[in-house]
């Protein structure tokens, strides 16, 4: 464990260079839809140390910092983090990286979980844990007392939470099933539903399209199609953002399903190379665990078509006041950290960041980074990162 002193966080009125975000272009089409036209790329990077100031996890085989798939983790106002892994036990450490109490166990009960998914933090450091397995939310206060359970009623086979709001309604995503083709791309889409506090669904949103498939296993083509990232979906307490990759465009929708806003930025230079599939079957194979045989990956990688064109970014995540993080999409041999760009509440294109390359977000605040990452050996760390807003 890596211990620091307390994480503070201060704006050290360092100036700002480049271009005044708020010469960001908006208009309203026809349809009442702002649109929001970012000219330029030319931001300021917002600092963040490449170091974490406060790492959990170890090598031993028992103890509070042994994780094992962690799942989610969220710091809390006063500086603890939460953290959920495989063994349903939700672990808390203070600010200082030592163990304070756990809560939580494998099971069906009240607080017990089997799937352990995405974790919220509501206000009053309240707790909300979906279980992708029992398909339930469970809401907990900070010391893990159970205040309540939400189950959706008739939601679908594969739901995704996006958010839960402050009052317990929830906003799921729900695979709609079309099937695979061995030798074409089946274009999936995706149902959008709001529930209310008691699990009723409230209200039913626009259909969007996900990921274009074709059949898992062996076969002629298998999986998404190369480099493909799919919709990017992010959600917050007020609405949420879709983003289908294909072009440098993110669209904003109220909880009611209604497109809002359009945030646009210039395109990247997104030409595929010719030498951009062998990397990344050479990326993907490097990955392979020993003994397994690399012929059936290298076969299906090889039988995909290659695009023109890379994905215009990749993730996309809520900070927690309310800025959209927007991943730029790594090629095959990207070597050092990845490159977020981050968008304020209007749209306007505010800041660069660059987080260490390899490591998952689970939580981004006013001056911290927290993500997952691992070392050479696949051990997981929870990492603490510093971000400094300039």
């Amino acid at each position: 464990m890596l211990r620091t002193a307390p994480l503070l966080f201060c704006l050290l009125g360092v100036a700002c260079t480049g271009p005044d975000v708020r010469l960001a272009v908006t208009a309203v089409d026809s349809a009442g839809i702002q649109i929001v036209t970012n000219p330029s790329l030319d931001v300021p990077g917002w600092a963040m140390e490449p170091d974490p100031v406060l790492q959990l996890g170890t090598v031993d085989e028992e103890g509070p910092e042994q994780f094992f798939r962690v799942s989610a983790a969220r710091r809390l106002s006063n500086g603890e983090l939460a953290i959920h892994d495989g063994s349903r036990e939700i672990r808390v450490f203070d600010e200082d990286g030592s163990w304070v109490r756990s809560f939580g166990r494998e099971g069906e009960g009240p607080g017990e979980y089997r799937g352990p998914g995405r974790m919220f933090r509501l206000r009053g450091d309240t707790l909300a844990i979906w279980d992708t397995r029992l398909r339930r939310l469970t809401v907990l206060d900070y010391q893990g007392a159970v205040l309540r359970t939400i189950s959706p009623m008739s939601i679908g086979r594969r739901p995704q939470i996006l958010t839960v709001l402050p009052d317990g309604s929830t906003l799921f995503e729900d695979e709609i099933f079309l099937g695979y083709n061995p030798t074409e791309y089946t274009q999936q889409y995706s149902n959008f539903l709001l529930y209310g506090p008691d699990g009723q669904i409230r209200d039913s949103l626009p259909v969007q399209p996900r990921v274009e498939v074709a059949l898992w296993g062996e076969g002629p083509l298998a999986g998404p199609r190369l480099f493909d990232e799919g919709t990017q979906l992010a959600g917050d307490w007020s609405g949420y953002w879709v983003a289908t990759t294909k072009a440098p465009e993110i669209g904003r929708y109220s909880l009611s399903g209604v497109l809002e806003m359009l945030v646009r930025w210039p395109p990247d230079d997104r030409t595929v190379p010719d030498d951009a599939s062998e990397l990344s079957l050479a990326e993907q194979l490097a990955s392979l665990g020993p003994g397994v045989d690399p012929e059936p990956l290298t076969r299906m990688h090889r039988n995909r078509e290659v695009p023109a064109l890379y994905p215009s970014h990749g993730p996309i995540v809520v900070d927690a006041v309310n800025h959209l993080w927007v991943q730029r999409f790594e090629p095959p041999g990207t070597l050092g950290p990845s490159e977020w760009r981050v968008f304020d509440p209007e749209g306007r294109l505010t800041a660069t960041a660059n987080i260490p390359r390899g490591h998952r977000i689970f939580d981004i605040g006013e001056d911290y980074v927290l993500a997952l990452g691992r070392d050479e050996f696949d051990v997981e760390y929870i990492r603490l990162f510093r971000l400094t807003r300039s």
